[in-house]
């Protein structure tokens, strides 16, 4: 493929996107399609989930390791019921995600994006149950008020397997004579009643109640073939899978019947174990002596169902912070049927049934944040699709529960609906016993879809764990640049730099310097001077005058955390490395005040954007100061227990948002400095608050907020601190985040991380742009262990950032004047036809050389063989690995000195350019 092959490509997608409003997206992306807000308002307050199984151990109970509630052989419930995550705000906040890579998912927000069929004969009841046949040739639900339908699907030219499909229409089938298959609902309030139903393993009976008579039907010919009425009402129902005969019953009071139909009779019955009705049963396949029961308070049993006859162990599932354990929960078994997929509206979980140990928790959040309807396995186990009450259907990885693919309702529902006030959302999802990606879902409104993916696509979504360097080829919708050599982007050192770590790295607002605070306490400011061919970049003094050193004679500088901040108009310098906060004169690094009353070491400071007289100083012992220069009032501000990491103001909602070293975020009202509310980050399975920093920073909108913790970046609604967007990089502890701000446009975010790559994401969505490893911007000699550990954006062009280094060094780095952004370079390896192209160059260069040798002599070969290998860089550069040790040689690509020709500026000499 030609450069300007990959053009037309692009511009390909680009048009699809427009006319699918389909998107890639990182998890947590919130906005949505215009089809999609006119669901989006949609809201349930209550559901249904679908029939579910679980698995047990066959060995004694053993205590639970994962925090859940386990009760023994006879015991009681211990009381263990703790909460996931505990959050003190006003907004109030659900459970925290159980996330550890980055990855990315598909939307399905339009019909065109999927193929889809309803059955036709529905009614307006809603559907509470829905089966796939074991066959796979018909789909059978009931309904609330009772009555059973079963649609098949027709072997013909269109569809020659006769399998359920949605690319054509099924029947509704009846038999040529006999009645519907209606339960006995006589003198039974049907709002009142749970409908139940299962079909046998040969697809030949069904058993199913609505409150009334337990009924036994012959699927062929819809007689009822016996009825019997157990005390209490049942529930749930379930076959015993060696035997069709047998039948387990959950009932309203929390019992659990053994009834076999053959002889008419209950073979057993579990009274202890379940405090509310039954709302899941399923048996193992393996082992024929293990039943598994869910219940309305969010517990599960396991029991020995023939020989003992006994309770083998409990567990009560962990629920968020605020949550009473109510709601039906239900459960599944995994294929390999040593594991169970747990649904309750809280959450999906994921327990090994050996030990009844939690092994996976996912809760809904970001775009799927609505409470769980449903949930189910795929046929091979390796989905799980759950339906939600705002009308989402996420299709999740089983192994991890990470999301692949979500479909938004108006990929499903007619506009009419979309437009109504009538809620619609799937009640309840099944999946096909043959198809992995095909699922059906019963809806509020009676109606019944099967939902597949386009046959160009083949499956939902992509695999959910990317590697953060590659992106795996089925997107097919946007591309990560990789910048691994200086060729490929524009890198200048600032001259003059010292040992000393970077502390603090600030453009001046004028976007005409870089100012530095060292670990050591000195800052030093460097200026772009004007000059009509390339600016000098010095190291900027006064004409007279001491440079600007923070007082720090009795100062353990290992122990305290260095900070500054820098006035609107570019005048004052405020600075701190321990209790003293000097004032500086930026002009002429006069030192004007000194705070001296401070009881603790600074820890961040911030000016006031309305008043340079005024400015935020978070302290080592948790406390916030608002200090005045003019008046030198001090207002204490107290509710964090560690160390301030991150001030920020925002004017146009009239606060200041604080983080902290335990990963809390607090509101402060700027007139009243009265906290407003209180909010925990929600950090990744297994981490503690106290690992990290947190920091801070507004949108350019001022609404948003970015949050940095070394484990995660998050955007926040600032005005009621919900949790809009999370990206959370590895687990790997080589890619912590060090440091990350948003460009001067808020459009992109800069991060880096302490293997020293930066990545460049789409603030909107946190999508990753691009990525630039060290051999970029690092020299080749250069140790190990150096990385960003500050970042700091160019306040006018929003392409450009500067980076300071644990060695002391500070970089900044802009794309090539040829690229203009940090997108996707022609010359990266998008597609095999750049490995083409690079063969093509190689034949024509030896082809050149042949000549060249004939007619000019080695001396121009010398020339062009250095010429075509700069060239090669632009083709094989990308291609190779991305470690500190495979670059080409110095002379080729050493970093620029400041008079560097190729470090051009452009029409607007004053700013800092390269």
């Amino acid at each position: 493929m030609e450069a300007n092959d990959y053009s037309r490509f692009k511009v390909e997608l680009v048009d699809l996107k427009a006319s699918a409003n389909w998107g890639v997206n990182l998890l947590y992306k919130s906005p949505i399609g215009a089809r999609e807000d006119m669901a989006n308002h949609h809201r349930s307050d209550s559901g249904h989930s679908a029939e579910s199984p679980i698995d047990a151990s066959d060995d004694e109970s053993e205590p639970s390791k994962n925090g859940d509630s386990v009760e023994g052989e006879e015991g009681e419930s211990i009381d263990g019921d703790e909460d996931v995550e505990e959050y003190e705000s006003d907004a109030g906040h659900s459970s925290g995600p159980n996330v550890t890579e980055l990855w990315e998912f598909t939307e399905i927000v339009d019909r065109v994006q999927c193929r889809m069929v309803s059955m036709p004969e529905c009614s307006d009841a809603k559907v509470f149950r829905l089966l796939y046949t074991n066959s796979g040739v018909g789909i059978l639900a009931l309904s609330s008020n009772g009555i059973q339908k079963l649609w098949k699907w027709p072997n013909n030219e269109q569809n020659p397997t006769g399998k359920a499909t949605a690319n054509s229409v099924p029947q509704h089938w009846q038999p040529t004579s006999g009645p519907f298959m209606i339960n006995d609902v006589i003198g039974v309030n049907l709002e009142k009643v749970v409908p139940c139903i299962d079909l046998s393993k040969n697809d030949s009976y069904i058993v199913s109640a609505a409150g009334g008579k337990i009924s036994l039907f012959n699927i062929m010919t819809y007689r009822v073939l016996t009825k019997f009425r157990p005390s209490p009402t049942p529930t749930f129902l379930v076959f015993y899978p060696w035997d069709n005969n047998i039948i387990a019953i959950g009932t309203e009071d929390g019992t659990i019947c053994i009834y076999n139909v053959k002889v008419d009779q209950v073979m057993v019955e579990f009274i202890k174990g379940h405090h509310k009705h039954i709302t899941g049963l399923a048996f193992s396949t393996t082992n024929r002596d293990m039943l598994v029961s869910s219940s309305a308070d969010a517990q599960l049993c396991v029991w020995e169902i023939f020989g003992r006859w006994r309770k083998r162990i409990s567990v009560r599932i962990q629920l968020p912070a605020g949550k009473v354990h109510s709601g039906d929960t239900h459960v599944m078994f995994h294929t390999d049927q040593l594991h169970l997929l747990v649904t309750h509206e809280t959450q999906l979980a994921i327990y090994d049934t050996y030990n009844m140990e939690r092994k996976r928790q996912w809760f809904p959040q970001g775009c799927l944040s609505a409470r769980i309807s449903s949930a189910t396995y795929s046929c091979n186990s390796q989905l799980v699709y759950a339906s939600f009450v705002d009308g989402n259907i996420g299709v999740l990885d089983a192994d991890n529960l990470t999301l692949r693919c979500r479909i938004a309702p108006s990929a499903y529902l007619s506009q009419p609906i979309l437009n109504s006030k009538r809620v619609v959302y799937a009640v309840v999802i099944a999946a096909h016993p043959q198809e992995p990606n095909q699922l059906a879902i019963g809806l509020t409104n009676g109606s019944i879809k099967v939902i597949e993916p386009l046959e160009s696509e083949g499956e939902w979504g992509i695999s959910p764990l990317i590697d953060i360097e590659i992106l795996n080829d089925r997107t097919k919708l946007w591309e990560l640049t990789k910048i691994i050599d200086q060729v490929q982007c524009q890198v200048v050192s600032m001259p003059e730099c010292s040992d000393a770590k970077v502390s603090g790295l600030l453009y001046t607002n004028s976007g005409v310097g870089i100012l530095r605070l060292r670990s050591d306490s000195i800052q030093k400011l460097w200026k772009w001077s004007y000059n009509e061919q390339n600016p000098s970049k010095k190291n900027w003094k006064p004409n007279s005058g001491p440079s600007m050193i923070n007082d720090v004679p009795s100062v353990n500088l290992e122990e305290v955390a260095p900070c500054i901040a820098l006035s609107n108009d570019d005048s004052y310098i405020v600075s701190a490395v321990g209790k003293k906060v000097a004032l500086f004169n930026i002009m002429t690094s006069e030192v004007l005040k000194i705070i001296t009353t401070l009881p603790s070491a600074s820890t961040f400071l911030a000016f006031d954007p309305h008043d340079n007289n005024i400015i935020a100083i978070g302290t080592e012992k948790s406390s916030i100061y608002i200090y005045g220069w003019v008046n030198e009032e001090l207002i204490e501000l107290n509710e964090h227990l560690k160390p301030i990491t991150g001030l920020a103001f925002s004017t146009k909602l009239k606060m200041l948002v604080s983080g902290d070293a335990d990963a809390q975020l607090c509101v402060w009202n700027t007139n009243l400095w009265k906290k407003r509310r209180s909010v925990r980050i929600q950090l990744p399975s297994g981490k503690v608050p106290s690992e990290g920093d947190t920091h801070v920073m507004f949108h350019a909108d001022q609404l948003h907020l970015l949050v940095t913790h070394e484990t995660q970046l998050a955007i926040y609604d600032a005005s009621k601190m919900e949790l809009i967007h999370q990206c959370i990089p590895h687990v790997s502890p080589s890619m912590r985040i060090s440091s990350a701000t948003y460009s001067c446009n808020s459009q992109l975010i800069y991060a880096s991380f302490i293997d020293g790559n930066i990545g460049v994401l789409d603030a909107d969505t946190l999508r990753l742009k691009c990525r630039i490893v060290p051999s970029a911007y690092l020299s080749q000699n250069g140790s190990e262990d150096v990385y960003p550990l500050v970042i700091a954006a160019h306040p006018h062009e929003p392409n450009q950032f500067a980076v300071g280094l644990t060695d002391g060094s500070i970089k900044v780095i802009e794309p090539l004047k040829s690229q203009g952004n940090w997108e996707v370079s022609v010359s990266s390896p998008v597609d095999n036809g750049k490995k083409n192209g690079r063969l093509v160059w190689q034949v024509l260069r030896g082809t050149l050389a042949t000549i060249c040798l004939g007619l000019f002599g080695v001396g121009i070969i010398r020339i062009i063989q250095i010429k075509t290998r700069k060239s090669k860089m632009n083709f094989d550069g990308y291609m190779t690995d991305g470690s500190r040790t495979n670059r080409p040689d110095e002379t080729e690509k050493g970093e620029r000195e400041p008079n560097n020709p190729k470090a051009e500026f452009s029409a607007r000499p004053i700013k800092v350019r390269l």
